[in-house]
C-alpha cells in the first residue's frame, strides 16, 4: 500500500472521504486483461519519445528542451483545484486537439461525481503545497 493511498484511506473516522477525495477504483490496481492493453496505455508516451528523438537528431537538443519547457508550463497553468481542467493548452500543443477521445465523450471516472466545497479544496491545497 503506497503512502498516499494509505493516507487517502484514513479521514476522520478512518474511512476515505469520497466527497473530498472522490472514487476510489480498484481497476486501477489490477493488471491488463488483454495484451494490447498494456500498450496502448503507453502509446501516448512512446509517440512523444519518438517525436523527441525525430526533433533531437534534425534541430539538436535545444528544441526538446523547448518543447519540454511548453508542455511543462502548460501543467503548471490550471484552474482552482475544486474546478477540473481539460487541459486544451497542452493537448494542442500535442497535437491531440483534433482527435475524440473516450476521456472526451465520457470524461474521466474518478473526476465525473466528485462533489467538492471550493473552501475545503482550497484549505487543503494550501496545507499540501498544492
Amino acid at each position: 500500500m503506497s503512502g498516499e493511498h494509505a493516507m487517502k484511506e484514513s479521514g476522520e473516522f478512518g474511512a476515505h472521504n469520497v466527497l473530498l477525495d472522490g472514487f476510489v477504483s480498484a481497476r486501477d490496481s489490477l493488471e491488463a486483461s488483454h495484451p494490447l492493453e498494456k500498450s496502448e496505455r503507453s502509446y501516448a508516451a512512446q509517440q512523444d519519445a519518438l517525436k523527441f528523438s525525430t526533433a533531437r537528431k534534425l534541430q539538436g537538443n535545444h528544441m526538446v528542451l523547448r518543447l519540454l519547457t511548453e508542455r511543462r508550463s502548460c501543467r503548471t497553468i490550471g484552474r482552482l483545484p475544486c474546478l477540473p481542467s481539460s487541459n486544451l493548452m497542452l493537448a494542442t500543443l500535442r497535437g491531440d486537439d483534433d482527435t475524440i477521445g473516450f476521456e472526451d465523450i465520457f470524461g474521466t471516472p474518478s473526476g465525473s461525481e466528485v462533489l467538492t466545497n471550493p473552501n475545503l479544496v482550497m484549505d487543503r491545497a494550501n496545507w499540501t503545497g498544492f
